[in-house]
């Protein structure tokens, strides 16, 4: 994760069990229901995102092959999806209090555009 640009790692959440969680900060992270299969290298950005858009599709767990092995899917239930909400805001005022600084947002842009 520290190999990312820096606005990538401010709104990444890591889904349980994942190998690279915050030690220091042991509630940063959100649980899925049944357990995501690749947590332990598993991400979401956390940015709240409101569509009027059809969902078309989902992603399904996938086998070594990468193939669906049967139609379940991860999901958040509404104690982690309200979690998920209030780390969102969190990391976007963290985002915006770090770019206030005219400095910074040269820097991050540059960072991102050439990652």
């Amino acid at each position: 994760m520290e190999k990312m640009p820096t606005v990538v790692q401010c709104f990444s959440v890591a889904i349980f069990p994942n190998l690279g969680m915050d030690d220091a900060n042991p509630d940063d992270h959100i649980h899925a229901f049944p357990d995501w299969p690749q947590a332990k290298k598993s991400w979401l950005v956390a940015r709240r995102v409101t569509t009027e858009r059809v969902i078309i599709g989902r992603w399904y767990h996938k086998d070594s092959t990468r193939s669906p092995k049967d139609r379940r899917c991860s999901k958040l239930d509404r104690s982690q999806r309200e979690k998920l909400y209030i780390i969102a805001e969190d990391r976007l005022t963290r985002w915006t209090n770090i770019c206030e600084d005219i400095g910074n947002l040269d820097m991050y842009e540059q960072e991102f555009l050439f990652a």
